[in-house]
């Protein structure tokens, strides 16, 4: 990403972080990955075994600045958690409208900075 005044280095636009391991979860996760990857969007998946705590000092280390929670709290009532790491929003989504809220984050991420 670039603008006018300075560069930015992004290795990754999305960040997908599975709380939970249970199958239906696990198998959503996936097939986000597969679908966010056909579309051309740099997208890491963190379904590593650790604690959530540990992944999220991961993801904030990391620095992607989109990033997708799904765990089971939210996903019982067919929600996931989309944060974005520059604003510290929290947008609370329907899983099955989730896709076209991460591109349309996206690019208005990629808009504002064109505009500076």
């Amino acid at each position: 990403m670039v603008n006018s005044n300075t560069f930015i280095w992004v290795a990754f636009e999305v960040e997908i972080v599975q709380l939970d391991e249970s199958n239906q979860i696990n198998s959503f996760c996936q097939t986000l990955y597969r679908q966010l990857n056909s579309l051309n969007i740099d997208v890491l998946y963190d379904d590593r075994p650790e604690r959530s705590g540990v992944k999220f000092k991961d993801m904030d280390l990391i620095g992607i600045p989109i990033n997708v929670i799904v765990g089971s709290k939210n996903f019982k009532n067919d929600k996931i958690e989309i944060r974005l790491r520059h604003t510290k929003e929290k947008i609370l989504c329907d899983k099955d409208k989730c896709i076209d809220e991460i591109i349309s984050i996206r690019n208005n991420m990629y808009e504002s900075l064109e505009a500076k």
